[in-house]
């Protein structure tokens, strides 16, 4: 049922536009709320659901009952979610004694003046900053049609939606870092020369493993041992150039599922390494040089799992486990 505003619930309406979807106004009370910066679009024929546009005032009987006559526009910030209709942006006059049918983020009504017709993206729509904010707010796509790209909208779009930076004209390390905090995974999208350890450090905390996507030249011990703190899977594609006795012994005593002594280089499984591995995993076992392979290891880890007795050496292998499987299973 339509809503029709009188004098004394029109304050109550004003504060809550989203009360008034379903109502009818005047033009001049419609402007108090909405005020007066309205659009039209229309495409290459300029003719809408059979009636034909022309410059100045247009006229059309207004049938809110039914989705049949009277003259659709919206405001000028939703002007993209109808971009699909029509190649031509008007700006459009609603004169006072108009009446107008609200019908969610689109208004009919029976009078409009259209403006002088310009191209979507040549509109001078572009050009005011705070409808830019408006548009960008409601689909942040809208930013490839402004014109004056200022930091301050720059940095707004790509807060909406990363995919924007493509529209960006000048890409400072401000509008790079921007990108990062709000998509750290495409750290390889940020050309060289913008790339800082503060902006690796963004990406490596929202995922170690993003270590995998940055350039060798970029990674220092420092940044390596930043990600092992986040994920120590992360070891596993630090560069081979900077694994050291300090980083290895690290990531092993910081491992509880991975057998990360795996990936250790073999000049770099120490018997200390070692044995740290097969106290916290069995299996380990199978990873740890032959030659560093004592009894006291093949011990810890067939106490663990009997399954582990196939990775003993076979000088081990005379000796009498029945104590050891009775220590297992009781």
């Amino acid at each position: 049922m339509l809503k029709y505003l009188t004098r004394l619930n029109f304050v109550s309406f004003c504060d809550e536009k989203k009360d008034l979807n379903g109502a009818i106004l005047n033009g001049k009370d419609f402007k108090k709320i909405y005020g007066n910066i309205f659009c039209k679009v229309t495409n290459k024929n300029e003719n809408h659901y059979g009636f034909q546009y022309k410059d100045g005032l247009n006229t059309e009987t207004l049938k809110p009952n039914s989705r049949k006559g009277g003259l659709y526009f919206t405001d000028c910030h939703n002007i993209s979610e109808y971009s699909n209709f029509g190649i031509f942006i008007r700006k459009i006059c609603i004169p006072d004694e108009s009446v107008i049918f609200i019908d969610g983020d689109k208004y009919v009504t029976d009078k409009m003046i259209l403006g002088k017709k310009t191209l979507f993206e040549d509109s001078d729509i572009w050009n005011d900053v705070e409808l830019c904010k408006l548009a960008i707010e409601k689909d942040a796509d809208n930013f490839k049609y402004i014109k004056n790209q200022t930091e301050e909208l720059c940095l707004l779009a790509i807060s909406k939606s990363p995919k924007t930076l493509k529209y960006v004209k000048n890409k400072t390390y401000k509008i790079y870092k921007a990108f990062i905090e709000k998509s750290p995974w495409n750290i390889s999208d940020v050309p060289e020369e913008y790339i800082t350890e503060e902006l690796l450090k963004i990406s490596i905390s929202y995922n170690a493993l993003m270590l995998q996507n940055i350039s060798e030249k970029f990674l220092t011990e420092d940044l390596c041992l930043f990600a092992l703190k986040k994920d120590v899977y992360a070891f596993k594609y630090i560069p081979k150039n900077l694994l050291n006795d300090k980083i290895c012994l690290i990531v092993i005593e910081k491992d509880d599922e991975y057998n990360m002594i795996q990936y250790v280089p073999e000049k770099l499984r120490t018997e200390k390494i070692c044995k740290i591995a097969v106290k916290k995993n069995g299996s380990a076992l199978q990873y740890v040089p032959e030659d560093l392979r004592t009894m006291e290891m093949c011990l810890m880890a067939i106490q663990e799992n009997t399954e582990n007795m196939k990775y003993v050496p076979d000088k081990f292998k005379k000796i009498n486990f029945e104590n050891i499987y009775f220590n297992k299973l009781f």
